[in-house]
């Protein structure tokens, strides 16, 4: 989706593998239907590295391969990339407000379940707006999930719906 998705941040060489001809469509879907079963609280606690909404850590066959690419809304993106336009599609179906969770999102990155914790419990915050102790990259993708919800572009239940009607 952007011109750094297969760049490793530490090293600034090229990395991964990209799966042309394979969609990551249903398996978005799933994770945001699973994420409205499992209401606000548990789906941050699900979002964060290892749980149970975390794409690039359950993709079958894909674990904890970051940096393989999918097809996705027309765009070859990253594991890395889809978990974080998936946290964003989860906050604008729960309402969030963008700042507020970037703010959380900032705590979890920066001190974990702890950060978390203290961002939600007294607002404790760990960086500068816009990012908050985030780095852009994870800012920019999960912008454009929470995005595509806000615009309609993006509704895990019909998404599902025409991706099995269609045979995907």
């Amino acid at each position: 989706m952007y011109i750094d998705s297969f760049i490793s941040p530490d090293t600034g060489k090229p990395v991964g593998i990209v799966y042309p001809n394979e969609s990551i469509e249903i398996e978005m879907a799933c994770l945001s239907m699973d994420a409205i079963d499992m209401g606000y609280k548990k789906t941050w606690y699900e979002s964060r590295s290892g749980g149970e909404l975390d794409i690039k850590a359950r993709l079958l066959g894909h674990e904890g391969r970051s940096y393989h690419g999918f097809k996705y809304m027309g765009y070859v993106i990253t594991l890395r990339e889809a978990g974080n336009i998936l946290a964003g599609q989860n906050a604008a179906i729960f309402k969030m407000e963008y700042e507020n969770f970037q703010k959380g999102a900032g705590a979890l990155q920066q001190n974990g379940l702890a950060g978390a914790f203290l961002y939600k419990s007294f607002g404790i915050t760990y960086g500068e707006a816009p990012y908050y102790g985030e780095n852009k990259y994870q800012y920019r993708c999960s912008l454009t999930g929470y995005n595509q919800v806000r615009s309609g572009k993006f509704e895990p239940v019909p998404v599902f719906e025409q991706l099995l009607l269609l045979g995907k």
